[in-house]
């Protein structure tokens, strides 16, 4: 018969082998962290997109294409009936100032004719940005100034499609990322990669369990042959300011904050979006 002494004398070995075993399972998994955007807030979005007439789009709208000779266009607010005048110049058709449309619908075309609307939309968010100065022109946008975006306490992400121009990355450490037709140069991390940038990733995590604050960059170029080649590269670093500088061209970016980190099992990096903006990219720390 055991003793009340014994039992407890038991109990504490058995609980000692469990925590043994936990730690050992914990050590042996390989290290990593897992980036997701929790809550993520839109900060900015710059796009193209083709609409059907009298579609929704929730923006402002910085110029349309269409399959018109007029030289000027009325285009109707498909929801509030406001009217805007637009100007044809260089095959776009451009409004007169910031224009904001729920819905776009051109009188002179039929029900459910293609539009090419450039619109953007901004919202209040963790990022402080500078008034964005931008021109869209046939297939992609310009920027007109530098715009700036300085990150708070949550981080920021960044990604744009067929970026062109210079980025400064000004902080703890400095540097530049320069996307070129044919490569793309980022000083920060001493790298240069060849082939066409198709796309690139800032995101700027302030919670990494290690450095607290570190700075991930993804860039997808394309070899010429079908293949899609991604680099990834990390810096620890604390990010005051991203700045895209003036003449900045690119076809589509969008800027959330909400940046958050936890911990996991496995290797690598792996930034995801919220439903609807489905992009991974993995890198190793």
């Amino acid at each position: 018969m055991r003793t009340p002494g014994g039992r407890i004398l038991w109990v504490a070995l058995i609980i000692i082998v469990l925590s043994l075993a936990y730690w050992i399972l914990r050590t042996s998994e390989p290290a990593c962290t897992y980036a997701s955007m929790e809550s993520p807030s839109l900060v900015m979005e710059l796009g193209i997109t083709n609409l059907s007439n009298g579609g929704g789009i929730n923006a402002f709208v910085l110029a349309v294409r269409v399959d018109l000779n007029s030289t000027e266009l009325i285009i109707k607010d498909s929801v509030s009936n406001d009217i805007h005048r637009f100007v044809l110049r260089d095959g776009l058709y451009y409004p007169n100032g910031r224009t904001y449309f729920y819905g776009v619908l051109i009188p002179e075309l039929p029900p459910g004719s293609p539009i090419e609307v450039y619109y953007m939309k901004l919202s209040k968010g963790n990022v402080i940005i500078n008034k964005p100065s931008v021109k869209a022109v046939a297939g992609r946008f310009i920027l007109e100034e530098n715009l700036s975006m300085e990150p708070t306490e949550n981080g920021l992400y960044l990604s744009i499609t067929a970026p062109r121009g210079k980025v400064l990355l000004s902080g703890s450490l400095e540097g530049y990322v320069l996307f070129k037709n044919h490569s793309a140069t980022a000083a920060l991390f001493n790298k240069t990669v060849w082939g066409l940038p198709l796309n690139a990733t800032f995101a700027y995590n302030t919670h990494d369990p290690v450095a607290k604050h570190k700075l991930w960059l993804s860039i997808a170029t394309s070899s010429g042959h079908g293949a899609i080649i991604y680099h990834d590269y990390g810096e620890n670093m604390k990010l005051n300011v991203l700045t895209l500088e003036k003449g900045f061209q690119f076809t589509w970016l969008v800027l959330y904050d909400g940046y958050n980190v936890e911990t996991c099992c496995g290797s690598g990096l792996k930034v995801s979006f919220p439903p609807g903006w489905e992009v991974t990219s993995c890198s190793s720390p």
